[in-house]
C-alpha cells in the first residue's frame, strides 16, 4: 500500500509543477507536466507489471 501513497504524492507534485508553470507563463513546461499527469495511470500500470515479472533485486537489497 505504501507505493500507492508514493504515486499520489508524485502525481500531486506533477500537478503542482503544472500549475506553477502556468502561473509563470511557461507554456511548454506546463504542457509537459500536464502530459505526465495524464499518463500517470499508464505509468503506474507498467510499473506494477514490471515489478511483478522482474527478477532483479529490489533497490533496498542493493544498498
Amino acid at each position: 500500500m505504501q507505493n500507492h501513497h508514493v504515486g499520489f504524492r508524485i502525481r500531486g507534485f506533477m500537478g503542482l509543477s503544472h500549475t506553477l508553470s502556468e502561473r509563470k507563463k511557461r507554456a511548454a513546461e506546463a504542457l509537459s507536466y500536464n502530459a505526465l499527469v495524464q499518463s500517470c495511470p499508464e505509468i503506474a500500470r507498467l510499473a506494477r507489471e514490471t515489478a511483478q515479472y522482474s527478477s532483479a533485486p529490489a533497490q533496498a537489497d542493493l544498498l
